[in-house]
C-alpha cells in the first residue's frame, strides 16, 4: 500500500519557532539509586517518558500520577521533582531549546492550568523509540549524529504537538488550593533565585512574621521552609553538576553557599555522594 504526503499547498507553516536539540538522557540504573532534588531548567523545554512503572511526580506544587507510557512536559522555569516518597521511574528524557508557539512565553508548550502530563496509550510505543534511537545516535557520536539526532527529534516535537492540541486525557490533579497562603508562599519562593532565598525576604514580601509563614508553610506541606531551600539549592547544584564543568567552589557561589565545605556536607547529606562522584555518575556514557 502507498500513502503519498500531502504537500504545504500555500498554507502558512506551522509557528514553531527554531527547535534545537540541547540533551538527551536515560536513566535506568544505578542513577535512580540518588535523589534527584526540586529544580528547574530555564531556556528550555524538558520531554519526559516513563519506561517502566507507576508513581507520581510533584510539578509546580501539584503531584500527579505517572505511568509507563507516560510522556511529562516541563516548560522552562517550571519546579519539578520527580524522586517523590523515594521512588524515581526510569526514563528517556531530551531537551530543547528556541521553542516559540503561538500565545506562548518562549520555550514553553503546554497552558498554564493544563496537565503536563499526557497518557500516550496507542502511540506510546512510537515516542519510546523515537528516544531511544536519539539517545543511541548520541551514544555513537558519529560525524552526522548531531543531525541525524536533530530530525529525530522534530519528528518528536510535532508528535508531541499533535498529542497537546489532540487535548489528551489529562492526569487526575490532586487537591490544590490555588489562594491558600501555604500554596501563595510555595508559588513566591519558586519564582527567586536560590541564591535570594531566606525566611526574612519571604516573611517581609508577605508581611508576617517569621515564626508564622514557618508554621503555615509546614502545615501546608509537611516540611520546613529552610528544608525547601535547601532541596531548591541541591536541585540547582545537581544541574550545574550534570551541564556544566565548573568546580565545586564555583557551583557553591552560584548557589549561595559561601563555604565549598559546608555545601559539600550539605550535598552529601541530600544526596548520598559527594557532587564530583555525582558529576562522574551522571556524565558517564555521555550522558547530561
Amino acid at each position: 500500500m502507498q500513502i503519498h504526503i500531502a504537500r504545504d499547498s500555500g498554507r502558512k507553516k506551522m509557528e514553531t519557532g527554531s527547535p534545537r536539540l540541547l540533551y538527551v538522557c536515560k536513566l535506568d540504573g544505578t542513577e535512580l539509586m540518588y535523589p534527584r532534588s526540586a529544580h528547574t531548567h530555564s531556556g528550555l523545554v524538558e520531554f519526559v517518558y516513563v519506561i517502566s512503572g507507576q508513581g507520581e511526580y510533584e510539578i509546580d506544587n501539584v503531584r500527579y500520577p505517572v505511568r509507563a507510557g507516560d510522556l511529562v512536559i516541563y516548560n522552562s522555569d517550571t519546579v519539578h521533582c520527580e524522586f517523590v516518597n523515594h521512588n524515581m521511574l526510569p526514563i528517556l528524557c531530551c531537551a530543547a531549546e528556541g521553542i516559540l508557539l503561538p500565545g506562548q512565553k518562549p520555550d514553553c508548550m503546554i497552558e498554564n492550568g493544563v496537565s503536563p502530563v499526557f497518557h500516550l496509550d496507542e502511540k506510546s510505543y512510537m515516542f519510546r523509540q523515537l528516544m531511544q534511537m536519539i539517545f543511541d545516535e548520541a551514544l555513537r557520536g558519529n560525524r552526522y549524529s548531531h543531525m541525524v539526532c536533530q530530525s529525530l527529534f522534530e519528528s518528536l516535537f510535532y508528535l508531541t504537538l499533535d498529542v497537546i492540541r489532540q487535548g489528551n486525557e489529562k492526569s487526575a490533579v490532586w487537591g490544590r488550593p490555588e489562594n491558600s497562603l501555604g500554596y501563595q508562599i510555595h508559588r513566591y519562593v519558586d519564582s527567586q533565585p536560590v541564591t535570594a532565598l531566606s525566611v526574612s525576604l519571604v516573611a517581609g514580601y508577605f508581611g508576617i512574621s517569621e515564626s508564622y509563614l514557618a508554621r503555615v508553610f509546614k502545615r501546608t506541606f509537611g516540611y520546613s521552609l529552610t528544608s525547601y531551600f535547601i532541596e531548591r539549592k541541591i536541585g540547582e547544584a545537581q544541574t550545574l553538576l550534570m551541564t556544566t564543568d565548573l568546580s565545586t567552589a564555583e557551583i557553591s557561589r552560584r548557589i549561595g553557599y559561601k563555604s565549598p565545605s559546608y555545601f559539600t556536607k550539605a550535598f552529601v547529606h541530600r544526596v548520598g555522594l559527594p557532587p564530583l562522584r555525582y558529576r562522574k555518575l551522571y556524565k558517564k556514557d555521555g550522558k547530561s
